[in-house]
């Protein structure tokens, strides 16, 4: 599993290829995307969220996930380190909610498929 030690993002490279991005998305589709996340939920990791939480509101993209599973906490066929990983993965999105809320960026904490 891949850890990602503390205060290792630098905000201003988060914040241009979080920019660079959505460039890209509006060349290939000529719109700004309705939803952002991150790859792996990246976008809610403590370094991460705020700046992109700021550019969403910037760009005026109103969505984001937040990635909660319900019912995951008693997954008994999840592997020990996964949902070790998972657990980390629900903290982190919570307590990204009141910084997605100060900037006004709506989101989802499930998808129904």
């Amino acid at each position: 599993m891949l850890k990602i030690p503390k205060k290792c993002a630098d905000v201003v490279v988060v914040e241009l290829e979080v920019r660079a991005q959505v460039r890209r998305f509006v060349e290939l589709t000529g719109h700004l995307p309705y939803h952002m996340d991150g790859h792996q939920h990246v976008h809610v990791l403590p370094d991460v969220r705020e700046v992109f939480a700021q550019v969403l509101s910037d760009l005026r993209i109103p969505f984001t996930r937040i990635p909660v599973e319900p019912g995951l906490h008693n997954c008994p066929w999840v592997p020990a380190h996964l949902h070790t990983f998972y657990m980390q993965v629900e903290k982190d999105a919570l307590d990204s909610v009141p910084i997605f809320k100060h900037y006004g960026i709506r989101y989802i904490c499930v998808f129904i498929t």
